[in-house]
């Protein structure tokens, strides 16, 4: 059963079992789903509901309450031990300590491989669980790199022997089948032979070789190319720390009798005759750094929604001020009334008095005409006779006294006439 970020709990899922309460859902396996779980305290737990149709069969609710009483009996050791149990309720479940952070799986696949520190730390750690599960007569039968998590504390290994209920002859797998994940099942048990606490080192070698290369040591592009590497052909190790290289190999040994067992793996990781779970445990915990956190995905960013920016109201252009008037003279235009002898009907009379100027014009043009020919003429006459002609005189005087009573007449003037011409000398010689 792997383990992934908890997700929200759909419709018909619980939200409470007996005293705790189901906060999201971790993951599902062929067993059943694991919850995010809350005791009254508050204290984080991870609880594991069986799936109803597993839970309807008498048969495996014995094997797994075997299993279950089995399980509590292992040390912490670099597990997640079994806290609690209700195999009587509906559905059944078991609650285990919740262990906060990612699986091997999905920070190899995220990250890449573990460096050398990190790589010898979950070796040793993942040999400590081993030891103290098989310490406690218990096969895990199902390690893989998700069930692996990597705490803050070190690897600690989940789901340790309730792959055993699913695998049993009676229960529901058959002839040919059974439980495990193909890349990480030792040969013997695709030979038809029982698993055996061998088959959980063969196990380890696998989720070593994976943790230090990022792939497994047998996979095939099919499952049935991963059967026959697994049988017949020899591991993948390259790229592989050469410290850990030698114990790997022996690990994944075709022969189960071949193999170290755990607590052999762990003497030989850690250096001593006889070493002990509970100190390689503390020495883990307190060294293990662990991959970097896995950063959480970014938030789709939000749609920006467009703000009409309002416009800035025209300001008004101010009213010109008017410049100041200078001292002094000024020219103004005045509108002004028509006299007294422009009004009335009078007024017509004046007018019509006024047309007669247009004539006289005419005729005062023809006669000064006259009077510069008649003058021209005079100057030719005088040096011959000795005087002005008296015809062309009297006629230049007669037509200056007639203008003169005109343009009087006209403009309405009755105060004093314009003289006319002084008479000349009716004879006059010429010196």
């Amino acid at each position: 059963m792997t383990t992934t970020a908890a997700g929200p709990l759909e419709k018909d899922e619980p939200r409470v079992l007996g005293p705790y309460r189901l906060l999201g859902r971790l993951g599902r396996g062929g067993m059943g789903t694991v919850y995010l779980g809350a005791e009254p305290d508050g204290r984080r737990v991870a609880v594991k509901v069986v799936n109803r149709d597993l839970a309807g069969e008498p048969a495996f609710l014995e094997r797994f309450r075997r299993e279950v009483t089995a399980a509590r009996r292992v040390h912490r050791f670099c597990t997640a031990p079994v806290l609690d149990a209700e195999l009587d309720q509906d559905p059944p479940y078991i609650v285990t300590e919740y262990i906060d952070g990612p699986s091997l799986e999905k920070a190899v696949a995220e990250r890449g491989a573990l460096p050398g520190s990190d790589l010898e730390g979950l070796a040793v750690g993942v040999a400590t669980a081993l030891a103290a599960i098989h310490g406690a007569g218990i096969v895990h039968r199902d390690l893989k790199p998700a069930n692996v998590l990597l705490s803050a504390t070190g690897p600690r290994v989940i789901d340790f022997g309730i792959a055993r209920a699913l695998d049993a002859p009676d229960g529901p797998t058959r002839t040919g089948q059974f439980v495990g994940t193909p890349s990480y099942i030792a040969p013997e048990v695709l030979r038809g032979e029982p698993v055996e606490q061998a088959s959980d080192v063969f196990a380890w070698g696998c989720v070593v070789a994976y943790a230090g290369t990022g792939r497994p040591p047998f996979h095939g592009k099919t499952v049935a190319e991963t059967f026959h590497r697994i049988g017949h052909e020899d591991p993948d190790l390259a790229g592989l720390d050469p410290r850990l290289r030698e114990i790997v190999t022996a690990a994944l040994s075709k022969d189960p009798a071949a193999r170290p067992t755990a607590r052999q793996v762990l003497t030989r990781l850690v250096g001593q005759e006889q070493a002990d779970p509970e100190r390689a445990a503390e020495t883990i915990s307190m060294s293990w750094q662990g991959p970097d956190p896995i950063p959480e995905p970014e938030p789709a960013p939000e749609p920006v929604q467009q703000v009409e920016v309002p416009q800035p109201r025209p300001v008004p252009e101010p009213a010109p001020v008017p410049e100041p008037e200078p001292d002094g003279e000024q020219i103004v235009t005045v509108d002004l009334p028509f006299p007294d002898a422009w009004r009335g009907p009078r007024r017509w009379f004046t007018l019509l008095r006024g047309l007669l100027v247009i004539p006289h014009l005419v005729v005062m043009l023809t006669m000064y005409a006259l009077l510069v020919i008649v003058m021209v003429l005079s100057w030719l006459v005088i040096p011959f006779t000795g005087r002005y002609p008296r015809p062309l005189y009297g006629l230049v005087v007669g037509c200056q006294r007639w203008s003169n009573r005109v343009v009087a007449y006209a403009f309405g003037l009755t105060g004093e006439k314009l003289p006319p011409f002084r008479t000349l000398p009716r004879d006059r010689r010429t010196p």
